[in-house]
């Protein structure tokens, strides 16, 4: 994940910098040299490569992976927090560019600079997503989820009202927004491999994958309408909300009520591996000891969601609903 996001950066500073010398479109050609220099070296480092094949579960796919439903909550999960990170991902430079414009920077030098601070903000996330990874083996994956969503959520909402600040405040607090929006992603794959059976790691994490992209497609496109919605709108003088609007979209799916529900249905996972006397579900060979364990934290998740829901009502909302899924 590291990689992914470390790509990530460095594109958008590659983008900024030929974009202020040579253009936009000479942007896109050398960041499309990329794509194929990773095809080239792909095939050097998978030469000779042979997977390793598992026994395939007797229920299939959709036993092992759609009526799961812990990891079913989990891959929910991974969608809200895809929808978030992309959402803010799509726009941030754009934000920077508004900000410094608005502070009487001329539009070309502009872009220019908000692609380097777009760049710098998003790869901080090469860094945590291994500092955080680290920290859910001693905290646990749920609950590390958990305080990290809570608080990309919080500064979601916060960090579009600071497009009429000062610059330098905007990028300090886009720095540590960049460390948590990006830093819980290697903790629900790690998740999501200790509640699938190995035969059938690969289509989870296609079906995470999937539902993720997916979301991640379209949160831009609703981050982008209540821009041009809120467009001009000074609930205050001085203070301009389509940007505060636009990025509180972002952090709608991972706000705590779903990002409660998502740590409440696997939270007591390590009580039911531990009286089956394994590390993870999918160490448990037998389908009826996985099965015994799924009703275990799926009851757990029953009985000690209502406290939680009593303060999130929107809880009860994506469990009733799962619920009917895989009844």
């Amino acid at each position: 994940m590291g990689s992914l996001v470390l790509g990530a950066s460095l594109s958008l500073a590659v983008t900024g910098a030929v974009t202020s010398l040579a253009g936009w479109r000479w942007a896109f050609i050398v960041c499309s040299i990329g794509v194929y220099c990773g095809a080239a070296l792909s095939l050097i480092v998978f030469k000779g490569y042979r997977p390793m094949v598992h026994a395939t579960p007797e229920h299939g796919f959709r036993g092992e992976v759609l009526r799961n439903k812990p990891a079913f909550l989990m891959i929910l999960g991974y969608g809200s927090h895809m929808w978030e990170m992309y959402g803010m991902r799509s726009w941030l430079a754009p934000f920077f560019t508004a900000a410094l414009v608005g502070h009487g920077i001329a539009k070309g030098i502009a872009t220019g600079w908000a692609a380097t601070a777009a760049a710098v903000i998003i790869g901080i996330g090469t860094f945590s997503t291994a500092i955080t990874g680290t920290l859910s083996d001693i905290l646990g994956r749920t609950r590390t989820i958990f305080i990290v969503m809570c608080g990309s959520a919080m500064f979601s909402f916060a960090f579009g009202w600071l497009v009429n600040a000062n610059p330098y405040i905007t990028f300090a607090v886009g720095i540590v927004y960049g460390y948590l929006i990006v830093a819980e992603s290697p903790v629900f794959s790690a998740g999501l491999t200790e509640l699938v059976a190995p035969g059938y790691m690969g289509a989870a994490m296609g079906l995470q994958s999937l539902v993720g992209y997916s979301l991640g497609m379209i949160s831009p496109t609703v981050f982008g309408w209540a821009l041009d919605l809120c467009h001009g709108w000074q609930p205050w003088p001085g203070i301009d909300a389509d940007w505060g609007v636009a990025f509180a979209t972002a952090g709608l799916a991972p706000s705590p009520a779903p990002s409660s529900c998502t740590c409440c249905a696997v939270v007591r996972k390590a009580s039911a591996w531990q009286a089956a006397g394994a590390r993870s579900l999918s160490d448990l060979g037998d389908r009826s000891e996985r099965i015994a364990g799924r009703g275990q934290i799926y009851g757990n998740l029953k009985t000690n969601s209502g406290p939680i829901g009593r303060k999130f009502p929107g809880i009860w909302t994506v469990l009733l609903f799962s619920q009917q899924i895989h009844s």
